[in-house]
């Protein structure tokens, strides 16, 4: 499945300053994810999440795709909520 940018996974990565954060979009199924080349400032990178493991959590790298807060705004607005 290849994932739009309104759905999947999305979190926030801090930075010094808060202007800089960004929006890191991921998929947690393991889908495609959109094509960065289509938003300006989007960039591929490596993003550590912590997953549920038997009864513990191990953590792992997945793909994501990191776009600038006010790039990302209108994506997470359209985003629909997840009944999980």
């Amino acid at each position: 499945m290849t994932h739009t940018w309104s759905t999947g996974a999305a979190v926030f990565l801090p930075a010094t300053l808060p202007r800089e954060g960004r929006i890191a979009f991921w998929a947690p199924d393991g889908g495609a994810l959109p094509d960065p080349g289509t938003v300006a400032g989007a960039e591929r990178v490596g993003l550590t999440v912590a997953r549920r493991h038997g009864n513990g959590a191990r953590s792992r790298e997945v793909p994501a795709v990191t776009l600038p807060v006010e790039t990302a705004l209108p994506h997470l607005v359209a985003a629909r909520h997840h009944p999980a």
